[in-house]
């Protein structure tokens, strides 16, 4: 499976504590000998995976993890408190367009039509096993609702 460029940003950080560009690129060369590594893309990616570098809300589709240290030019892993600081909230989100199917940060969606139908999204289907003809339970508890593959039980006297 190939890596995308932020996953690979990330295993570099990750194990370079703090780093530049150039030395997060030169792990990079090192683990990954068979790239063809274009210099200025990696350098856009890592500046737009930090949360905080001036120029990251110039690539809002790249996810954000790394911390910019303005003081010594080098980036490392974002601290959760840090990550909270983001801003604006718009660029907290992540909308991705995988298969026909939306994610928000990992997770499936599906927009409802104004007649109140919902396509429960195939990642979704498979993992539960549902199929056409399912008949399933919605529970709302505390204004989250909860969907669950439901089962009948007939009994006769």
């Amino acid at each position: 499976m190939n890596k995308t460029h932020a996953e690979k940003i990330r295993e570099a950080v990750t194990d370079l504590g703090i780093a530049g560009p150039n030395e997060i690129m030169q792990w990079i060369k090192k683990h990954y000998p068979n790239e063809n590594m274009n210099p200025r893309s990696y350098r856009a990616d890592i500046i737009g995976c930090s949360i905080n570098h001036s120029s990251s809300h110039h690539y809002p589709g790249v996810p954000k993890f790394l911390w910019f240290e303005k003081d010594t030019k080098r980036f490392r892993l974002a601290k959760p408190e840090e990550a909270a600081e983001m801003e604006p909230a718009k660029e907290r989100i992540q909308l991705v367009a995988k298969n026909s199917e939306f994610l928000l940060g990992g997770i499936p969606l599906a927009r409802m039509s104004v007649t109140g139908q919902v396509e429960i999204p195939a990642t979704v289907r498979e993992k539960l096993s549902l199929k056409p003809g399912d008949l399933l339970a919605f529970i709302v508890d505390n204004d989250v609702l909860r969907i669950r593959k439901a089962k009948i039980k007939v009994e006769f006297e």
